[in-house]
């Protein structure tokens, strides 16, 4: 295995709607109409030993119409690479996982959704204490109170508050991507100070404008805004542009904290 691996999902998806989880964290929700790739890092969201990638699909439309389960097509890996590596479908650097949604299915009646879960290792990065042993949050509800503290937080500028509610976040990534903590928190200061705080940030909701979504069997939830929109965002600029931070929390020693 590669030293300090950086390992990517890399998919390409044709004529289906498409929401893939990594041990129980959704990674992607995409319409496939036309042909897509995709490759996003997964360090952060890996547990070592039995990783679970679950893919559902379902026929979308397509240029020629509606697709059915016969159409769909997802293929792509799991794979390792090193700092400075192309991350790319035909750059497939070093496969863990081989994944192909017609061959996994062949022989078999389509369902739909179609469901399917595939299962690898990873040497590297691993968060079990997370994905599969953090308290289970089953009331939503200080979730609310929560959304409006980290509002709060933004809008009184106070840095070292928000370092302390991200701090597991900042914590994790670091390990996950092979930096130390202070340089992730000094990181964070400075996108603070330079990129979200000026903003102007967009802090117009409450409580009640919260739509907590569970994940990872309620282990971590994601804190949005009706309809389905991330909680942190900038102002639109001149040219329409905006920064949004999704943000996903779970409980660290009996409170709650952001964790991804």
């Amino acid at each position: 295995m590669l030293a300090k691996p950086l390992f990517h999902l890399n998919l390409s998806l044709r004529a289906c709607l498409a929401r893939v989880t990594l041990n129980g964290f959704q990674l992607l929700a995409v319409d496939a109409r036309a042909p897509i790739s995709v490759a996003p890092p997964i360090n952060q969201l890996l547990v070592g030993k039995g990783n679970v990638l679950a893919i559902q699909a379902l026929p979308t439309i397509t240029r020629q119409g509606m697709s059915s389960p016969l159409d769909i097509d997802i293929t792509g890996s799991v794979s390792a690479y090193q700092k400075g590596d192309i991350v790319a479908p035909d750059e497939a650097g070093d496969v863990v996982l081989a994944i192909d949604v017609r061959k996994a299915l062949a022989g078999q009646v389509p369902a739909i959704p179609l469901q399917l879960a595939f299962e690898f290792d990873n040497e590297g990065p691993a968060f079990p204490e997370l994905f599969r042993e953090a308290e289970v949050i089953e009331d939503p509800e200080p979730l609310l109170a929560y959304a409006t503290h980290l509002r709060d937080l933004f809008a009184a500028g106070d840095a070292a508050g928000l370092v302390k509610e991200f701090a597991p976040k900042l914590r994790d990534f670091g390990a996950a991507y092979y930096q130390t903590e202070a340089y992730m928190r000094d990181e964070f200061v400075s996108f603070l100070q330079r990129r979200l705080l000026p903003g102007p940030m967009d802090l117009a909701f409450k409580g009640t404008d919260i739509l907590p979504v569970s994940m990872c069997e309620g282990r971590i939830w994601e804190l949005m805004r009706k309809p389905r929109i991330p909680l942190l965002q900038t102002m639109p600029d001149k040219n329409g542009g905006q920064l949004q931070i999704p943000v996903y929390v779970g409980r660290i020693d009996g409170a709650l904290r952001v964790v991804r």
